[in-house]
């Protein structure tokens, strides 16, 4: 008997989009098998990649379930290319989903994260910040490898309101019950700001960049939830950066509102 693709959705993105707040709903979702860490990132090459399909296998623990893996770092096409065609080599079946934001701000609250957490040693220019909301440019190459028919496109505003329609949608997609747990806003510039300078710094030690590898998702989560205390400190806006940004996703914006035939109406750009 033929066996199944390792994975069947894929969640590509986008960064800063809501996509921690998705897998913890997959997390507690009973037809749901999702990695015990989020952005497993097997698809980026490198080291990960070279792991083989495998040990990608056993990031799921149940394989009767919907195996589904939420990794945005896989809409960043001009910082990883040749991700879909891995994708395609190793789960031509799979389906996708790609969360989305108004693009102006999911680029300034990406700022926003990396200049709180500086997770990875500097705050991205503003190159990198328009590339990750240029979601027309990031869709078109997974398009080279996959029709537009296996692609979600859901939109964060609507996918955490709270009439349910999209989560609907979402279940239907996906071939799952429509019982999602009530959906929760995790990792929010809100929340970030509220947390300690010295959390951010133990990160950065030796010590810190292990628990950040072994401790499970949910748990710091919840750490972080803990810590965030004084959650009103939220950065103020640039204007100069956002105007910025606005003129670099604009054209891609509305390419993007033609190749998906949605209008996302609220969006700035």
């Amino acid at each position: 008997m033929q066996q199944r693709d390792p994975v069947d959705v894929i969640v590509i993105g986008a960064m800063r989009a809501g996509t921690t707040s998705l897998h913890r709903m997959f997390t507690a979702h009973d037809q749901i098998a999702v990695p015990n860490e989020k952005e497993v990132d097997f698809f980026l090459g490198g080291d990960v990649w070279e792991k083989g399909e495998r040990w990608y296998r056993r990031r799921f623990s149940d394989h009767d379930l919907l195996r589904v893996e939420v990794s945005p770092n896989y809409s960043k096409c001009l910082s990883f290319p040749f991700v879909p065609e891995r994708v395609a080599t190793v789960a031509p079946a799979c389906r996708f989903i790609y969360l989305v934001r108004d693009p102006v701000n999911r680029a300034v609250s990406q700022h926003h994260h990396a200049t709180r957490s500086d997770a990875a040693g500097e705050v991205p220019d503003i190159s990198h910040l328009i590339e990750v909301s240029s979601y027309a440019l990031q869709l078109r190459a997974w398009l080279e490898c996959f029709p537009i028919e296996r692609f979600m496109v859901l939109d964060q505003v609507r996918l955490f309101g709270n009439e349910g329609e999209e989560r609907a949608r979402l279940a239907s997609f996906l071939g799952v019950e429509d019982n999602w747990m009530p959906p929760s806003k995790a990792n929010s510039t809100a929340e970030l700001a509220g947390i300690p300078d010295w959390f951010f710094s133990f990160r950065k030690t030796g010590v810190g960049r292990l628990a950040r590898r072994w401790v499970p998702h949910d748990a710091k989560i919840r750490l972080k939830a803990a810590l965030a205390s004084n959650s009103s400190k939220v950065p103020e806006v640039d204007t100069d950066l956002r105007e910025k940004i606005a003129q670099g996703v604009r054209a891609d914006a509305a390419q993007f509102r033609a190749l998906t035939r949605q209008e996302f109406a609220d969006w700035s750009v």
